[in-house]
């Protein structure tokens, strides 16, 4: 079955509901690179504190990152595999699968294996609606 959204508006709205639930609260959301798979998380190796609201109004259903260049430094090494989207209390608020650039991943970086140390950075991601 396949859903279709068939007004611009209710995309909007919808797109402006997720960052609702990502920005819930007053502290600040979390992006989190983990290990292994969206079905079986594994560690954590960094998470990145996004600003609160986490993403900008909507525009043809599809929010953008309030932000860009959000990034960090690796404590945990590992090799990334999915990421988190957490409200400021914790809750999950969806999942997305990392790849390699042009992979077609929801989030891609240039190289998957992350040392202790090394600089992630996250210079831009969306999150779109379907029509």
């Amino acid at each position: 079955m396949t859903l279709i959204h068939d007004t611009l508006g209710a995309r909007n709205e919808m797109a402006n509901g997720i960052d609702t639930l990502v920005s819930f609260g007053t502290g600040q959301p979390e992006f989190r690179i983990m290990q292994g798979t969206q079905a079986a998380p594994g560690t954590q190796i960094i998470s990145l504190l996004l600003n609160n609201p986490a993403f900008l109004n909507a525009v043809n259903g599809t929010i953008q990152m309030n932000t860009l260049n959000v990034g960090g430094v690796v404590s945990t090494p590992g090799t990334a595999g999915h990421f988190r989207i957490q409200d400021p209390l914790g809750n999950l608020i969806f999942t997305g699968n990392i790849g390699l650039i042009g992979s077609g991943a929801d989030l891609e970086f240039n190289t998957l294996t992350f040392p202790i140390g090394a600089n992630i950075s996250i210079s831009s991601f969306s999150y779109t609606t379907s029509s």
